[in-house]
C-alpha cells in the first residue's frame, strides 16, 4: 500500500550508500547509513516513518566515518559506527543504543547473548569488549 513514501532529505541522499533491511512482519524497511548521520524506519503499509528519524553522532570528517551491519536471526540487526552501536529488534524498533568511541572497532562475533567487539589502533594493539545484547551494557 505504501509504494510511494517521502523520506527526509538527510535519509534519502544516503540510500545508495547504506544498507536497507526489510522485515516482512510487520512490513517495515530500516535504512541504515554508512557515512550519513540519520537512521529511518518506514512502515510500508502506510508509507510513513514508523518512528522519528534517529540522529547519530558522527565524526566531522566523512573520510573517517565507518559503519557495519550484522543481521542477527531471531534477535534483529546491529549497526556499529565509529561513535555508536545500536540494536534494532526483529520488528526493526530501536532496542538500545550506546554512544562512545568505537573508532577502529569491528564486530568480531556474537555468542552467548553478547556482541564481541574488536578494536585495533595504528600500532597493532588490539582490545576486546563484550556488550550485552539485552541492554547494550559492557560485560566485565
Amino acid at each position: 500500500m505504501g509504494e510511494d513514501f517521502t523520506l527526509p532529505p538527510e535519509v534519502a541522499e544516503e540510500i545508495p550508500r547504506g544498507v536497507a533491511v526489510l522485515a516482512d512482519e510487520p512490513g517495515r524497511l530500516l535504512l541504515l547509513p554508512y557515512s550519513g548521520d540519520a537512521i529511518a524506519c518506514v512502515d510500508l503499509a502506510v508509507g510513513t516513518l514508523a518512528y522519528p528519524v534517529i540522529s547519530l553522532l558522527r565524526l566531522q570528517e566523512e573520510g573517517l566515518r565507518t559503519a557495519s551491519v550484522r543481521l542477527l536471526p531471531g534477535r534483529g540487526v546491529l549497526h556499529l559506527t565509529e561513535s555508536s552501536i545500536c540494536l534494532f529488534d526483529e520488528a526493526l524498533d530501536l532496542a538500545w543504543r550506546r554512544d562512545g568511541n568505537f573508532i577502529g572497532t569491528f564486530i568480531e562475533g556474537v555468542q552467548n547473548g553478547a556482541v564481541m567487539l574488536l578494536a585495533s589502533d595504528w600500532t597493532g594493539r588490539e582490545t576486546r569488549e563484550r556488550v550485552s545484547l539485552s541492554d547494550g551494557e559492557r560485560i566485565t
